[in-house]
């Protein structure tokens, strides 16, 4: 049967039935204009469940096409996902138009302009969508600054420490871990602290194992290079943390350093502005646990 004769027949198959039957639905036709074709494929456009589709049939009855046919709709799907401009072919079926004569065909996305050009504006929008998540995230997670309501009984909300690599690490995975936390704001230039801080690290030294100790530095006045050479010289080894923006300290509303704080469950349970000696550091934890060493 020649190709034209094979077309024809589809055309009278197709309107005598008022469309084509297929496992995804019935295809309506609007007209039986031709939206494209190329060697023995002829591409049509028709409507399934409200939805516009693009339909290719094989107008050949090349047995050598037909196989070539069919292995273009396989092939196409196991590499759609790493091929941009190709066309999504969605189902591959045949249709009996008459005894002895079925006609394969390809059901495809419709696309009313150029794929390259449709796939190039849709990257775009993806693109855009992307940029306008990340600030609607920023907005929403981050464009608040951290605010915490420093009085015994309240709840210290989630928030970053990033250490002197600016590794971070969130605070809930400190102070929820069921110990007690000390937390400490400190400057290396502050002569209190100079004070204070050897005494938290004897603290630290017996009492690791039930107390988390958390010390934070402020950039305030100094770099982080002083900071890091002040904790090495002393040979500190509790956790220390560096509030580059300062943000940290704003939220806890520091006016002065050292500045400490118990904290239980992400709850704060006690204050202690000004230097704290090893003595007072062993009372103030002594009622969590009475195995902590007191000298």
């Amino acid at each position: 049967m020649k190709t034209e004769e094979i077309e024809q027949r589809l055309i009278e198959h197709i309107n005598s039935h008022g469309g084509m039957v297929t496992s995804l639905g019935k295809l309506l036709f609007t007209n039986n204009d031709r939206i494209g074709q190329g060697g023995n494929g002829l591409v049509y456009l028709a409507m399934i469940n409200e939805k516009e589709i693009a339909i290719k049939f094989l107008i050949s009855d090349s047995e050598r096409k037909h196989i070539r046919f069919k292995s273009e709709y396989f092939n196409t799907n196991y590499v759609r996902n790493e091929l941009k401009n190709v066309v999504n072919m969605i189902h591959y079926g045949k249709l009996e138009i008459q005894d002895g004569v079925a006609i394969p065909y390809i059901i495809m996305t419709y696309y009313s302009k150029n794929l390259k050009k449709y796939r190039k504006e849709n990257e775009e929008m993806r693109k855009l969508l992307i940029i306008v998540s990340m600030f609607m995230t920023f907005l929403i997670g981050y464009g608040k600054p951290l605010q915490i309501n420093v009085e015994k009984g309240a709840k210290i909300p989630n928030f970053e420490l990033k250490d002197f690599n600016r590794v971070s690490t969130k605070s809930r995975k400190i102070f929820n871990n069921g110990k007690p936390t000390l937390l400490v704001f400190a400057a290396e230039w502050c002569p209190h602290c100079r004070t204070e801080l050897p005494e938290v690290q004897k603290f630290y030294e017996e009492n690791k194992d039930r107390v988390n100790v958390v010390v934070i530095f402020t950039s305030k006045k100094t770099t982080l290079a002083n900071t890091k050479k002040y904790v090495t010289e002393n040979n500190f080894t509790f956790p220390v943390y560096y509030d580059m923006e300062r943000t940290i300290m704003n939220a806890f509303k520091v006016k002065g350093v050292p500045y400490n704080l118990k904290i239980q469950n992400s709850k704060i349970e006690g204050i202690h502005e000004g230097i704290i000696e090893y003595s007072q550091l062993v009372e103030l934890f002594n009622d969590y646990d009475s195995s902590i060493i007191l000298n």
